[in-house]
């Protein structure tokens, strides 16, 4: 079983998992180029993995962890789920919890999965929901209601199940708002492992400026300035992460890197995750931009291409482009992005002090942070609204 002891205190289709016939390569180690300051790791040793346990993706949104997500799922051993967004569900409904048990929660989980994100109602993640689920009303995993006691031991289970139903060796789950719970998640599940991406905030911005033109996002209005508090405190929970738990348990990753250098990333990937490198990692198959499209010379639609890394140029007004920089700067700086302004980091305005201030409390205080600012969101989702008219 993956569940360790246990504390008691942001979708796609996906289709059936690909089988990899490809040979497993030495991964040898070596010492990588010196890092940009905010993805240094910890010390060393800091926080030692007892075994090979669950993977989990998070980050800003549209930095890339459903790439990351993509080429894991390509590894014979790893098996990521679709995003589940259960941690800002389950926080703090510790009494409706109680009340459903563990029926009541299985009822939920099969009527909310589906409504957060359609990819559980795809044919194959939805059979395997509905095993799930039957696993979790009957305690297959013999857990005990007390680990209904705390959201990230229900999220614990949750793994296991998909651990078994799966059949791989390491179950994952990428979400990327989980990063606000990965302090609670990294202590609950001792084996567990964390990947943590970034991306230049004008291109991650772009892209999610892009998406809430295109489609209906309730409770999500988009504007440049909630936008840079949401990456800006990404990046401060991550770097407090690193610090804590150290290089065993948090990897930090670019986008852009990813990107650029797909197979020294995935290696380094699989170091991290003391996993063998596959090459068939890097030959992932997405329609998203990230991703290599149709064309004459990859019939295949497969690999990673570079043309959403300067989308942002072509599609960014320039007051918009300056304006994020100016929140983001130092994040940027710490990351190692370059600003269209030269010079030194400008001084921040009233505006952005009042970012630095929201992050600070997002390091600190993280789970308090996003269940604050993604109330509106899951509005009629949560535990106890089971049973309302609205539900």
């Amino acid at each position: 079983m993956i569940v360790g002891t246990i504390s008691r205190a942001d979708g796609e289709a996906d289709g059936e998992k690909e089988e990899d016939t490809t040979t497993p390569e030495s991964n040898m180690s070596t010492d990588p180029p010196t890092a940009p300051d905010g993805l240094r790791e910890g010390a060393a040793g800091q926080s030692q993995v007892p075994e090979a346990g669950p993977v989990l993706i998070v980050g800003c949104q549209r930095s890339g962890t459903t790439l990351v997500r993509r080429m894991c799922d390509r590894h014979p051993r790893l098996d990521v789920m679709p995003e589940t967004h259960l941690l800002p569900l389950l926080w703090g409904e510790a009494r409706p919890i109680r009340r459903l048990g563990r029926g009541g929660m299985a009822t939920w989980i099969r009527r909310t999965l589906p409504r957060v994100n359609p990819a559980w109602s795809q044919p194959d993640a939805a059979d395997r929901l509905d095993t799930m689920c039957d696993r979790f009303c009957r305690d297959a995993s013999h857990m005990g209601d007390a680990a209904l006691a705390h959201a990230a031991s229900i999220f614990a289970e949750w793994l296991e199940h998909w651990r078994v139903v799966s059949g791989a060796p390491r179950p994952g789950e990428k979400t990327p708002s989980h990063i606000y719970y990965l302090p609670a998640l990294l202590r609950a599940l001792p084996n567990a492992q964390a990947v943590v991406m970034h991306r230049d905030p004008r291109a991650a911005g772009c892209s999610e400026w892009i998406k809430h033109r295109s489609i209906d996002t309730p409770g999500r209005r988009f504007t440049w300035l909630r936008f840079a508090v949401r990456w800006v405190s990404s990046v401060e929970v991550a770097a407090q992460c690193a610090e804590d738990f150290g290089r065993d348990r948090v990897l930090q990753l670019r986008y852009e890197d990813l990107v650029k250098a797909p197979e020294d990333t995935a290696r380094r990937l699989c170091e991290f995750l003391r996993e063998p490198f596959y090459p068939g990692m890097i030959e992932v198959e997405n329609p998203n931009t990230s991703f290599a499209r149709l064309s004459a010379d990859r019939s295949d639609g497969r690999g990673i291409d570079t043309e959403s890394l300067d989308r942002w140029r072509r599609t960014l007004d320039p007051s918009s482009v300056s304006s994020l920089e100016a929140l983001t700067a130092q994040g940027m700086k710490a990351l190692g992005y370059e600003r269209e302004a030269r010079g030194s980091v400008p001084a921040m305005s009233w505006t952005g002090w009042g970012v630095r201030a929201i992050a600070t409390l997002a390091r600190y205080h993280p789970t308090s942070f996003n269940q604050m600012a993604s109330r509106k969101r899951y509005a009629g989702l949560l535990p106890d609204d089971l049973g309302r008219p609205s539900a």
